[in-house]
């Protein structure tokens, strides 16, 4: 730097002494007029401030001003001045300062010029997009690096061409028009206004572009600013997420119309996440209730070892299982890298069954319950991206509702058959006890009571059974219920069964007759007998048990075989026929 600044001041001495010399030749004929001549140190004084800057200038106009005042002022060749001298030599000054500071402001203004220009010239080119300046007439005036190399043309090709150039024919017309419209409208107009178009390449080739407008004005012309994007990956993306989006739909369509055809909607819930996730295979799981495992419904590309191996899954080294314990979605990127299957056999089938990355989904139903889970495989490492993962949620929704609606229409199918056959079966026990009570000797009014006495009976085991949901009851509640208004005179002695419905309900009208036929004619007539029921499970035949059931009565008046076989005799053969009947006096 200090190189430069000598080799200014330099220069600047040189065009004094050659303006000097100049002087010095010529003084016989410039020294007659009013400024001696002094105007010939003006042009080297503005040259050297106009290239070399303030510095310099200031030094040749001292230098310019000392040898006018020493050389060619009279008295010569002194510092002597007179009047006249004097005159001559202040003009010469002032018009030296005002020169040089001209020639100065000038080069400043000349200097920031060019500053803003490449300043526009560098955000011009450095920005992103491709931009492009037209005149009134359409003609572009200007293109940064950008521009050409979106539509493949140079710089020196485009400039001077009409802009329509760079649109393909059926859009020409019309934006002649609606370029016509923003510059004829300068005071309504927007002053920015964006289109999606499509752009021409050079070699013919099109491409959708977004444009955007905006007018300037620049040496009194109207000019407009175009910014050229190129939207074919938006536009891609777009389209196939419409795809994604018309796929999802068809596939809740068909989810929702899909009767019982359950393993091809299964199926069909696997193909779409292979497609969302572009995977080689998939996967789907269901939750079996009963054991809390995974077991395998759908699958594509799998061969046996992979689905012997997960067959069903519960505390296993999977990424289904994680998934499942955490009832979240579990990725894992490197089947090689992952801590889940670290040491585990589940990886050597994995990367035998040709795997390198799992992802793996639940399928949560609205109350939060686990139904199942979505797993898709890759040959290769695998970072799911965000478009995928949303997918894949939004088909996770559809699968989960599916199998939700699947499992209600199961259970309300269940309870409809469950609720006929109770009532077929309630209906023909009511028949069977009307038609035993009203058929024997009694008068209508013991009929009557004997009857709603046994109704009542089935009630109770029915109200049993509904606090349980009709899974069953147990043995003791039944037992405990029909004797509990003899409980002073009954001695209970058995362990927990559970009864299924059917037998609950025999149960409880045997025990009622048994009860009934106590009290009117057994141990419990005369207020001093007793009742022992137990009961004990033994073995029977094959891997089966036997419920061992055991009434006796004791303490009550003398008994004999009866005589005739009424409704507790014939309802204890019917509903147990292995049961043995002892009389003791």
């Amino acid at each position: 730097m200090t190189q430069t600044v000598a080799w200014r001041y330099g220069i600047a001495l040189v065009a004094f002494l050659v303006s000097l010399f100049v002087r010095d030749l010529l003084n016989d004929w410039l020294i007659k007029i009013s400024d001696r001549g002094l105007i010939i140190f003006l042009p080297a004084i503005l040259l050297v401030t106009f290239f070399l800057g303030l510095g310099p200038a200031i030094l040749i106009g001292l230098l310019s001003a000392l040898a006018a005042w020493y050389f060619f002022l009279p008295p010569y060749y002194s510092f002597a001045l007179g009047i006249d001298g004097a005159i001559v030599l202040a003009a010469f000054l002032i018009g030296t300062v005002v020169s040089i500071a001209l020639v100065h402001w000038l080069r400043a203004a000349i200097a920031a010029a060019k500053a803003l220009a490449r300043q526009r010239e560098t955000l011009l080119e450095t920005d992103p997009n491709g931009i492009l300046v037209v005149d009134p007439g359409g003609r572009i005036q200007l293109v940064n690096g950008q521009l050409t190399k979106l539509f493949g043309y140079r710089r020196d090709e485009l400039i001077g061409q009409p802009v329509e150039t760079l649109l393909p024919e059926r859009y020409r017309r019309g934006h002649v028009s609606l370029r016509a419209i923003f510059s004829k409208h300068p005071a309504n107009r927007p002053m920015g206004a964006g289109r999606d178009l499509y752009g021409l390449r050079r070699d013919g080739s099109e491409f959708p572009v977004e444009i955007g407008l905006a007018s300037f004005s620049e040496k009194s012309r109207e000019l407009i600013l175009a910014t050229v994007v190129d939207i074919t990956e938006r536009k891609q993306a777009e389209a196939l997420i419409a795809a994604d989006l018309r796929d999802m739909m068809l596939l809740n369509n068909r989810l929702v119309r899909a009767g019982d055809d359950s393993d091809r909607n299964l199926d069909a819930v696997v193909d779409a996440a292979i497609a969302i996730a572009e995977a080689e295979k998939g996967n789907l799981q269901l939750l079996d209730q009963a054991t809390g495992a995974l077991t395998m419904a759908a699958q594509r590309g799998f061969e046996d070892p992979f689905l012997n191996f997960f067959a069903s899954v519960r505390d296993d080294a999977a990424a289904c299982a994680a998934a499942m314990r955490s009832a979240e979605r579990v990725i894992v990127e490197d089947v090689l890298e992952s801590e889940i299957f670290a040491g585990q056999p589940s990886k050597e089938v994995l990367l035998d069954a040709g795997v390198r990355a799992v992802t793996s989904t639940p399928l949560l139903a609205s109350s939060g319950n686990l139904l199942g889970m979505i797993s898709t495989h890759f040959a290769e490492p695998h970072r799911p991206s965000e478009r995928e993962l949303h997918l894949m949620d939004l088909l996770a929704r559809q699968a989960a509702d599916y199998l939700e609606r699947k499992r209600t229409d199961e259970i309300g199918a269940t309870l409809a058959r469950e609720i006929q056959h109770r009532s077929n079966n309630l209906l023909s026990v009511i028949q069977t006890i009307a038609t035993r009570t009203l058929s024997g000797s009694h008068t209508l009014a013991e009929a009557k009571e004997a009857f709603e006495a046994r109704l009542q009976a089935l009630a109770r085991s029915n109200r049993q059974l509904t606090k349980t949901n009709w899974s069953g009851v147990n043995l003791s509640e039944i037992v405990r219920s029909e004797l509990q208004p003899y409980a002073e005179h009954t001695k209970i002695d058995g362990i927990d069964v559970m009864l299924d419905p059917q037998h609950a309900q025999n149960f409880s009208l045997t025990l009622h007759e048994l009860a009934t036929n106590a009290a009117k004619y057994g141990a419990l007539s005369n207020g001093s007998g007793a009742v022992g029921v137990s009961w004990t499970i033994g073995r029977g035949q094959g891997n089966n048990n036997d419920l061992n059931f055991k009434w006796q009565e004791s303490g009550g008046p003398p008994v004999a075989a009866p005589t005739r076989q009424g409704f507790g005799t014939t309802l204890i053969k019917a509903t147990f026929p292995d049961a043995r009947m002892d009389f003791c006096g």
